[in-house]
C-alpha cells in the first residue's frame, strides 16, 4: 500500500467506527478491541496476521517483530504516519481526530478530505 492508500484506510476506518477500540478491561487502546473494533493501525492489519502477541505494543516494535514480516513489507515507508495515526487514536479525543488528519495528512503531503460532519 502507498501512502495515501494507508491514510485513507485508515482515517476512512475512524470515522466509519467513531469510537476508540480498546481492550476488555477498557484501560488501553487495542489494535482488536470489543465489539469487533479497530485501532488506526489495527484498520490495516488483516484478521490472518493479526495476533494477541501484538496487543501493548506500539506499531513499531510489532513491525520489527519476525511474526509480522508480510505486515512490515506491506507497510515500509509508513510506520512514522502510523505511528502519528496511532497516537491519534490512542490518546486525542475523538472530536480533535479531523484536525488530527489533516495536520498529518499536511505533513506528509497527503491529499485530506474532510469528513462529514454529524
Amino acid at each position: 500500500m502507498n501512502k495515501q492508500e494507508v491514510f485513507d484506510t485508515v482515517v476512512n476506518h475512524l470515522r466509519q467506527q467513531r469510537c476508540k477500540a480498546v481492550s476488555s478491561e477498557g484501560s488501553r487502546c487495542a489494535y482488536r478491541g470489543d465489539g469487533r473494533t479497530k485501532c488506526a493501525v489495527g484498520a490495516v492489519i488483516p484478521d490472518d496476521e493479526y495476533g494477541e502477541w501484538m496487543e501493548g505494543q506500539g506499531v513499531v516494535n510489532v513491525l520489527e517483530d519476525p511474526r509480522a514480516a508480510a505486515l512490515r513489507e506491506r507497510l515500509t515507508g509508513n510506520v512514522e504516519m502510523l505511528t502519528q495515526l496511532q497516537a491519534v487514536h490512542d490518546f486525542h479525543m475523538i472530536e480533535e481526530w479531523e484536525r488530527d488528519f489533516q495536520n498529518i495528512a499536511s505533513w506528509h503531503g497527503l491529499t485530506y478530505t474532510p469528513g462529514q460532519q454529524s
